[in-house]
């Protein structure tokens, strides 16, 4: 998959019986769930707080519209919609379910947004994990508070 990392890429199509390869995962390597029944849903509620958070402007656009300062304000406001959306852990419980786990068994984390640095403060665009220190809404059950990474 990479020059750098022995990785390799998985794709597994979510058909009836399908496995994971879960030795695979455990080494490492990449798996890519292709047609996961759930994942639409998960994938609306990233959609729509960034089109709100951008005054709907084309995600793949956002650059030409918006200064960094403006894009970082933005993004963090469209984090703080998801995280306060009681939605998303009953969208990420389908997901697990879709992939044969039990979602009363399994802990998941929120999605990390990434940001790019603008060129000036370090020289070339880098992208960096932005670091959230607020929990997500109480009461949501199967939820991780989300990680520094």
């Amino acid at each position: 998959m990479d020059e750098e990392t022995e990785a390799q890429l998985h794709e597994v199509l979510h058909t009836p019986g399908f496995e994971l390869p879960r030795a695979a995962v455990l080494r490492g390597d990449v798996i890519a769930l292709r047609q996961l029944p759930a994942l639409p849903g998960v994938l609306a509620f990233l959609e729509d707080a960034l089109e709100r958070s951008f005054d709907g402007v084309n995600l793949e656009q956002i650059h030409a519209h918006f200064d960094f300062d403006e894009m970082k304000i933005r993004a963090e406001r469209a984090c703080d919609r998801l995280v306060d959306d009681l939605r998303v852990p009953a969208a990420m419980q389908a997901v697990i379910g879709d992939l044969g786990l039990d979602p009363r068994k399994v802990l998941w984390e929120w999605p990390g947004m990434c940001l790019l640095y603008p060129v000036e403060q370090v020289g070339a665009v880098s992208i960096a994990r932005q670091i959230r220190a607020r929990s997500p809404p109480t009461g949501a059950p199967g939820m991780a508070h989300p990680s520094i990474n």
